[in-house]
């Protein structure tokens, strides 16, 4: 009886710790991540001098990087609500396709974004808070494009929308783990008549911490 009494406290302890850490961790933050992009590179055209000609669709991999800043509306609205400003910065990737009789064609694709996300935070009771989210914003879409000894060169801006989910966890009252994935529309680039367009998945890890 003794035993259970004393696992009984415990767990009510853990509980009551877990509900202050989600209850806490509102307010102002600020957060860095990482991860894996997977780049989508679609309606992919060629100049080649003589009209354009397209070429076949690339799935390649980045590495990205990020840093955001938000407010979770929940201690002093009682919302489940997050605002978030986000920069994401994503690793050039190579492509390379034969063009008839031209030889092969090269481009190099570079996106980075600011968005400005909303999420809604799924409470659990417990220091894991699953979320969606949506954003709108701009992205930065550059690409290098070179074929038969011609190298081009376009820097495309472009509104972007995202869509996303993905769970945190509560270290304590002022730190967040944060596991997430989101798919980013970044939209066109272009050089010199050469085109591409770009959607992007993006798969991080991070920390948020709370002023």
């Amino acid at each position: 009886m003794k035993n259970f009494t004393k696992l009984s406290l415990l767990a009510a302890l853990v509980a009551s710790s877990s509900l202050a850490f989600a209850a806490d961790n509102t307010g102002f933050y600020a957060g860095a991540k990482m991860g894996i992009s997977l780049e989508q590179q679609h309606g992919q055209s060629v100049n080649t001098g003589n009209g354009t000609t397209g070429i076949p669709r690339d799935t390649k991999q980045a590495g990205n990087a990020g840093l955001v800043f938000g407010y979770n509306f929940m201690n002093d609205f009682n919302l489940p609500i997050r605002t978030e400003l986000d920069y994401t910065y994503r690793e050039g990737t190579d492509s390379y396709h034969n063009v008839s009789n031209l030889g092969t064609n090269h481009n190099r694709v570079r996106v980075q974004s600011v968005m400005v996300n909303n999420y809604y935070d799924i409470q659990t009771g417990t220091p894991f808070t699953p979320y969606v989210g949506v954003g709108i914003g701009y992205a930065n879409v550059k690409l290098d494009q070179s074929l038969a000894g011609n190298t081009n060169s376009g820097s495309y801006d472009n509104f972007a929308w995202s869509v996303g989910t993905g769970v945190s966890y509560a270290i304590n009252s002022h730190l967040d783990l944060d596991v997430g994935y989101k798919y980013l529309d970044a939209g066109k680039g272009k050089a010199n008549g050469s085109e591409v367009k770009v959607g992007t998945h993006d798969f991080t890890a991070g920390v948020n911490y709370y002023f």
